[in-house]
Formats: structure tokens, C-alpha cells, sequence
């Protein structure tokens, strides 16, 4: 009778230390730390996305190394009870909740800058310079312009654009710059959009990263053209004013697409990398070196496609 008194006792306190203990590994509070911050992060973010929220989310790549610290820290904390695991998703959730207050920004502390820019053909230019530099966000370029070189809108939430202008002999250059550069992510907006005249040739230049690039340059006469990008989206549909004109396009990480008409002779020569290539409009040389169009050597007006592509995906399609 005692014996079974005893081994009753001793199955009580057995099961009153598992509960009280963590049996296998311990908990592991980093990995809950950053699953609780995703989550709120992502309903605030869908939040301010989708309705005029007073706050939004701002976020630069230099702010999220911290986070691995504090997941680190939190991993390593050691909890075998439960109050010790109660004390760590509290700590976790503080933590959470310090982190999601650092990264959002009152509505108002954004400034939403717009910036008009236009500039006249100045007496005696014979060519224009157009410069796209240190940009991001969307960048839509178009012709149509009759009278003045160029005409530029921007407008962003944080940032504003400087255009500077210079003329060296018969050539205008027009440069648009934004005031820095920002790297993250969160509710911010920078757009870019410029009209460019349709008579006087013209020398295009962007570079920039994580661009959404719409370029229609079908009216537009480019002598010259150079493009470099990194994790961007580029659409250019090029026109029959090109004549013997040099596209020079560096691309990493990115989707670009050139449109080319009918009437255009193209000449391409890829330096590719790690790229997805569509030319299937094209007739490639003995060691695939070179693409042209049908009938190139026919062509009246010529252009000269050079692509340096790495981890990219390139298309470039010749109207029938």
C-alpha cells in the first residue's frame, strides 16, 4: 500500500516537471521575433497601402541589419519553464513593437515635392544632350514636343529633382538629377515624367536603378543612346527618325524589352551573362556573335543595338 502511495506521488511530481519544463529543445524566441514582426508588418503595411493613413512605412537596407542582431540576441535567450517562455514572448513582442515604431514615419513629415522643368531650343543649337542620372522609381519619356527641347514633371513623397542646363557649341544639354539617392522600402513614390522634341537629334542617357522605364521614342530622332540599370523594368519602343544611331544598354538584374519598327535595319550584339535572350525577329551570324534584321544591308535608316546583360532577361522584337 505504501509502495503504491509512493509511486503515485513520484507520477505527480513527474508530470508537474513536464509541464513546468520545456521537455526537448528550447524555445527558440528569435525565429517568434521576427515571424510576430512580418506579420505586423505586413497588415500595417496593407494598411497604409490601402487607405489615407496618418503613418507610413519607410524602411532603408542600412535599418535591417539590426534586425538580425535582435533575432540573434532573442535565439540565444534560454528558456525552460514556462514563466521563462512567457517572459521571452513578451520581451519578443516589446521588441516587435520598438521595431514597428521605428520604421513609421508620420504622413506629414513626407514632403510631396513636384517639380516643372522646360527648357526652349536655344538660336543655333543643331543637338540636344538629354540626361537621366542617379534616378529611381517610374521614368516615362516620350516625344511629341514641338517648340521647347524638353518639358519634365516630377513628383515624389521625399525627394526633388535639380535640372541643370549648359550649352557647349552647337549641342544643349539638359541635365535631371535627383537630389540624392535612397535605397528601401515602404510608401514612397518618385515619377518621372519627360517630353522631348521631335526635330532636333537627340543624345539619351539614364542611369539609375530599381526604375519602372516606359520609353516611346517612335517620333523622337536619337543619335545616340546609353542605358545602365540594376534591378529594373525597361520597355523602348524606338521609331523610323533613327539614323545610324548606337543604343548601348548595361543591364543587371533586369527585364528590358526594345521594340524596334519595320523600316529599322538592327544591328545587335550581346554580351550576355547568365540572360534569357528573344530575337526571334533576328538572324544570327555563323557563331551567334551578331543578330540583324531581314534586309538589313537594304535599310535606309540603320541602328546599332549593344547589350551587356547579367542575371537579366532581354527582348527585342522588330515589328512585321
Amino acid at each position: 500500500m505504501i509502495d503504491t502511495e509512493k509511486n503515485k506521488y513520484l507520477l505527480e511530481q513527474e508530470e508537474k516537471s513536464q509541464e513546468n519544463h520545456i521537455p526537448q529543445e528550447k524555445f527558440n524566441f528569435g525565429i517568434l521575433y521576427l515571424g510576430l514582426l512580418f506579420v505586423v508588418l505586413g497588415i500595417v503595411y496593407f494598411y497604409t497601402a490601402s487607405n489615407a493613413s496618418a503613418v507610413k512605412i519607410m524602411v532603408s537596407y542600412a535599418q535591417l541589419w539590426p534586425l538580425l542582431v535582435v533575432s540573434f540576441g532573442l535565439s540565444i535567450f534560454s528558456a525552460r519553464s514556462t514563466k521563462t517562455i512567457a517572459i521571452g514572448v513578451f520581451v519578443s513582442s516589446l521588441a516587435v513593437a520598438l521595431t514597428v515604431g521605428s520604421v513609421l514615419t508620420p504622413d506629414q513629415v513626407l514632403d510631396n515635392n513636384q517639380t516643372q522643368y522646360a527648357a526652349g531650343i536655344q538660336e543655333g543649337v543643331t543637338e540636344a544632350d538629354i540626361i537621366i542620372e542617379n534616378t529611381a522609381g517610374r521614368v516615362n519619356v516620350q516625344g511629341g514636343l514641338q517648340g521647347n527641347l524638353i518639358e519634365t514633371f516630377y513628383d515624389s513623397n521625399y525627394k526633388t529633382l535639380e535640372p541643370k542646363a549648359s550649352r557647349e557649341g552647337e549641342k544643349q544639354t539638359i541635365t535631371l538629377r535627383q537630389s540624392d539617392y535612397w535605397e528601401g522600402i515602404g510608401n514612397y513614390y518618385k515619377n518621372l515624367t519627360t517630353r522631348l522634341n521631335t526635330e532636333t537629334p537627340t543624345q539619351i542617357k539614364v542611369t539609375g536603378n530599381a526604375m519602372d522605364v516606359t520609353m516611346d521614342l517612335s517620333d523622337v530622332p536619337v543619335s545616340q543612346f546609353n542605358l545602365t540599370t540594376t534591378g529594373s523594368d525597361v520597355m523602348i519602343t524606338l521609331g523610323d527618325k533613327v539614323e545610324e544611331a548606337t543604343f548601348d544598354l548595361d543591364v543587371t538584374a533586369s527585364s528590358a524589352t526594345i521594340i524596334v519598327p519595320r523600316e529599322l535595319g538592327v544591328e545587335v550584339i550581346p554580351a550576355l551573362t547568365l540572360t534569357t535572350r528573344n530575337f526571334e525577329s533576328l538572324v544570327a551570324n555563323a557563331d551567334g556573335s551578331i543578330y540583324r534584321s531581314n534586309n538589313y544591308e537594304d535599310k535606309e535608316r540603320k541602328a546599332q543595338i549593344i547589350v551587356n546583360g547579367l542575371v537579366s532577361r532581354i527582348s527585342i522584337v522588330q515589328q512585321q
